[in-house]
């Protein structure tokens, strides 16, 4: 049966784009695959200028989703703009 919990994996990241893939790449490959891929790009902009989003999109079969801020806002306000972004069930 399928599951109809819509879920949704958050990542504030700043230019450790080797771990993030790492860990997107291992949360698809589990039974349950998260719906959506959400990331906030603390680098302003690098994670898509360097082709890591393409890269990503590339290995998995999940929507991904970037939020590219001008600068560094931290990870706590990275982690309030993904509650104020999503209304769905985040991980």
């Amino acid at each position: 049966m399928a599951s109809s919990t819509h879920i949704t994996l958050c990542y504030p990241t700043l230019n450790r784009f080797d771990l993030l893939h790492q860990s997107v790449v291992s949360a698809c490959t589990g039974s349950r695959v998260p719906d959506r891929i959400s990331v906030i790009d603390n680098s302003a902009g690098l994670f898509t200028r360097d082709g890591h989003r393409r890269r990503l999109e590339n290995a998995v079969d999940t929507i991904i989703d970037v939020i590219t801020p001008a600068h560094n806002i931290g990870v706590a306000a990275a982690w309030n703009t993904f509650f104020y972004t999503y209304d769905d069930t985040i991980i």
